[in-house]
This record gives C-alpha cells, sequence and structure tokens, in this order.
C-alpha cells in the first residue's frame, strides 16, 4: 500500500506558532443566508512614493475611468503589489495603521470598540473560501489579536510584491490606459477605502483597494435613475461622504500623512471594479461577486483581449442570492473564531492557518508578528498604561 503523501506547508504560514488552541468546523452543505446592512464609508487614502517614510494622502480619490478602449497594449512589466500596505509599512510595522491614520485625519464619527472584526477584505475572502469549500483554495495565515471586544486579522502573505518578467498578463497596462488619477491624487497608487458593515449582527470595519471610479453627472435623470437601479441591487448601500474637517489629529509616527486636493470620499455608488480576461476565457463570478458584495462596489467593468487587443468593457452585476447563501457560513465561522479568541484575553498574540483546507487557531510565539501596537490598541482598551511597553501590557493593566 503506497504510503499517504502529507501536505508540507509553505514556512511562513507556520512560522512562530505556539500550542494549538481550536480546530474549526465548516458547517454542513445546507442554505444558511446572511445579508449586509448599514454601510457606512468611514475613510479612504492612497499611498505615495516618498524616499525616507510611508506616505499616504487622505481622503484622496481612485483613479477616473475614461471609457475608452485602447486599440492594444503592451505586456505588463515592472513591480506589481499584492498587498501595497504590508509591502510599504514593512517587515515590523503593523500594516493596519494606515486604517486608523485616515479615521484619525477625517476625525470620522466612528465608534471603533463596538466592532466585532477590524481587518482587510482579502482576510474575509480567504474565510469565505474555507466555510463555502470553494472550489479555488490556497493555503492561507491571518494573525489575530484582541483589543477589548474587537478582534484584529492582519493580512500575511508569503510576499507583498513581485517583479513582472516574460508576462503574457495586460491587466496592468490596461489600467494605466484607461483610468487617470484626478487632480490632487497625481503620483498616487494604491487608492483604499475603509466601510463598516453589518453582518447580521456581526459588526466589521474593513478595508480594500478599488481599481477606479466613474463619474456621476447628479443632474442628469437618466444617469441618476441608471445608478438607482445598480446600487439597489445591493443592499443596505450608503452613498453618503465623509467630509474632511479643517483640524487634523493623526499622531502617528511611523507614517507620514498629506492632504489630497480632494475635500470628501467620493460616493460609494461611484466605485467600479476592473476586470481583464482572455477572451476565451469566461469570468468566474465566485470568486469575483463576493468581492464586489462585501464593498458593496455596484459596477463591475470586464474587458475582454486577445494579445493586448482589448474589446469595449462590458458591465456586468453579482448575484447577490447567491452570494447571501455563502455569506452565512462566512457569518457562523466568524462568530466561531471570535467566541475562541476572546476566551483567550488581552495580550495574547494568535494566528489562524488554514492547511490543505483545515483551518485552526493557534497562539503565536511572544513578541513576532506585527502587533497593531500601543497607539491603536489604546482606542479599545482604555486600561492600557500611557506611553510605550506595548506587548507586555497585559501584565501591567
Amino acid at each position: 500500500m503506497p504510503a499517504v503523501r502529507v501536505k508540507k506547508p509553505s514556512p511562513y504560514i507556520t512560522k512562530d506558532l505556539g500550542p494549538l488552541i481550536k480546530q474549526f468546523q465548516t458547517l454542513p452543505n445546507t442554505a444558511v443566508q446572511a445579508s449586509i446592512t448599514a454601510t457606512k464609508p468611514i475613510s479612504s487614502y492612497s499611498w505615495v512614493e516618498a524616499a525616507n517614510r510611508p506616505t499616504i494622502l487622505v481622503p484622496s480619490s481612485p483613479p477616473v475611468w475614461n471609457e475608452e478602449c485602447p486599440q492594444r497594449v503592451p505586456p505588463d512589466t515592472g513591480i506589481r503589489f499584492s498587498d501595497h500596505n504590508s509591502a510599504r509599512m514593512g517587515p515590523k510595522l503593523s500594516p493596519l495603521i494606515p486604517i486608523f491614520a485616515s479615521i484619525d485625519h477625517m476625525e470620522t464619527d466612528v465608534d471603533l470598540p463596538s466592532f466585532d472584526f477590524i481587518t482587510d477584505r482579502n482576510n474575509l475572502l480567504k474565510l469565505l473560501h474555507w466555510a463555502t469549500n470553494a472550489g479555488k483554495y490556497e493555503d492561507f495565515r491571518i494573525d489575530v489579536e484582541l483589543g477589548g471586544k474587537t478582534c484584529f486579522f492582519t493580512r500575511t502573505d508569503e510576499t507583498d510584491m513581485d517583479v513582472i518578467k516574460g508576462s503574457s498578463c495586460y491587466a496592468e497596462e490596461y489600467h494605466k490606459v484607461v483610468t487617470k488619477w484626478p487632480k490632487g491624487s497625481e503620483g498616487a497608487t494604491g487608492h483604499h477605502r475603509v466601510i463598516s458593515i453589518d453582518l447580521d449582527g456581526v459588526k466589521i470595519l474593513f478595508r480594500f483597494e478599488i481599481d477606479a471610479r466613474i463619474e456621476i453627472q447628479e443632474d442628469s435623470s437618466d444617469s441618476k435613475n441608471d445608478v438607482d437601479d445598480l446600487v439597489n441591487a445591493l443592499s443596505g448601500l450608503l452613498t453618503s461622504s465623509s467630509k474632511v474637517p479643517a483640524k487634523r489629529t493623526s499622531s502617528f509616527a511611523e507614517l507620514t500623512i498629506k492632504p489630497s486636493g480632494d475635500r470628501a470620499m467620493i460616493p460609494q455608488s461611484s466605485i467600479i471594479k476592473l476586470k481583464t480576461r482572455v477572451e476565451h476565457r469566461p469570468l468566474n463570478m465566485d470568486d469575483v461577486g463576493p468581492q464586489m458584495y462585501l464593498s458593496q462596489i455596484p459596477y463591475l467593468y470586464l474587458a475582454k483581449h486577445n494579445r493586448g487587443q482589448f474589446q469595449p468593457a462590458q458591465r456586468i452585476l453579482p448575484d447577490v442570492e447567491k452570494i447571501e447563501l455563502q455569506l452565512g457560513k462566512l457569518r457562523k465561522a466568524l462568530l466561531d473564531i471570535v467566541e475562541i479568541v476572546r476566551e483567550q484575553g488581552q495580550g495574547e498574540g494568535l494566528c489562524l492557518i488554514c492547511v490543505d483546507r483545515k483551518l485552526e487557531l493557534y497562539k503565536r510565539k511572544v513578541g513576532t508578528g506585527r502587533e497593531v501596537g500601543w497607539e491603536i490598541m489604546s482606542k479599545f482598551v482604555p486600561e492600557l498604561p500611557t506611553g510605550g511597553g506595548y506587548g507586555s501590557w497585559a501584565d501591567d493593566a
């Protein structure tokens, strides 16, 4: 009888793991529905190149879609980011810092300790794929901390960027041609939005990257009706803007914050997602649809091509009902996770790892990972000692 091969996970997944705390189980393959309500834009920012320090523009604006179909674009070259925030904050600083720095800078009225989770959308999608036993699957790791009752998820990948060599992909070059950064955000890259949602009682604040936006003519009734139809396909969508006040209070020493030319966040209803595909390959909406619904993005523009020769983009909407059935399983997974994390108490570094579709929670070795830090944690734990010493604060509180 041949020996059973045991899959060996990538070293980054199992790095600095301590004792096993819990193994989680997926729900049976039955219909469990959950929907998103109370969507609220919180803050936004874009990264800019800087020689000495990580630097963001706040609130900034995503690039504007110009609706022109290019005749042909060259293959992608250069650096491609899979996670702007992690790459630019480096190996020691928490990639969650820009979330809180942009909120502080905009003085957004938000009750941070009321959230059950603060995370990147990417972590939610990874857990969704596990919970629904999705066909497309990769092993993953998510670092975890608890502040008050709030569970922080830190995205942890094997690499944050790569250098494109000999590519047959055209997505990056296509984006450059069909979008343009607006005045005040010239030279920006990697525009991110932070929103809050309520997933049937599970309150989540999360960040995601925006591809582009469209211009909406507010005085055009036809345009307004078109937007309303798209927005109504998604539940609980709010299109209000967050104003930037004159006073700015962010004090994160690790990050430089520059005001952009924008005085408000763009409406949620003007955001679009761009996807490119070789013309003979169908788009799998099981991957794209949950991204859009979680982020409450009403528009998907799909551009098909033949070796860089592009066709005009098609506008597609996700199947909301199907996605809501998937989100029921994600909600159950999140409730299971936060219950166990809260039992561990404050000051524990934890880690979710999923290898070969088996999701487990581990303790993390003391002093490892990129802790969210005292400046963030003090927003959630009022008794946290002032000043330094984060990492041993649980013993002093």
